[in-house]
């Protein structure tokens, strides 16, 4: 399974181990970022928003 990738110099073939290798490291970079990005805890809402029909 050779897939066909379009680069500014022309086309250029890649394997499937070449593939599925950029794919890991697509997938190991994606998953880092998930967990990465949720670092600092939610805060909680301090003051109360009022809004029409609420028992004050």
């Amino acid at each position: 399974m050779d897939t066909r990738v379009e680069t500014g110099l022309g086309r250029m073939r890649i394997g499937r181990r070449e593939f599925i290798a950029i794919a890991a490291v697509v997938v190991a970079l994606l998953f880092f970022a998930w967990f990465d990005g949720g670092e600092e805890p939610v805060r909680p809402i301090v003051q109360e928003i009022p809004y029409e029909g609420s028992a004050q």
